[in-house]
């Protein structure tokens, strides 16, 4: 990211969090740390049964649901699976999953 990007980015959260990606209470940088919390737990390593990332997947949930933001439809990833990538799932495209790039 550029030093223009990121003012950016400091411009549009100003006011919105206060950077404490673990405090509930801060919900928006409570979310946006959770997909680095879900590297960090995975990095190097197998998925193996997954069991790690069921507390996070259910706490980016809830704070979703309390949002009223819906949830992505299960389907749309059903073609990725488990057993490609070490239980990664091969690479693809998201893009068709946000509700904020459609």
């Amino acid at each position: 990211m550029d030093e223009k990007t990121y003012r950016a980015l400091l411009v549009l959260y100003e006011e919105i969090t206060d950077g404490n990606e673990d405090d509930p209470e801060d919900e928006l940088n409570y979310l946006l740390n959770k997909p680095f919390e879900m590297a960090m737990v995975y990095e190097g390593t197998k998925i193996g049964n997954g069991e790690e990332s069921y507390e996070i997947i259910d706490e980016t949930e809830h704070i979703l649901k309390i949002n009223n933001i819906q949830l992505p439809d299960e389907k749309k990833v059903a073609f990725s699976k488990y057993s490609e990538r070490n239980g990664w799932g091969n690479c693809f495209d998201g893009e068709f999953l946000s509700i904020i790039l459609h």
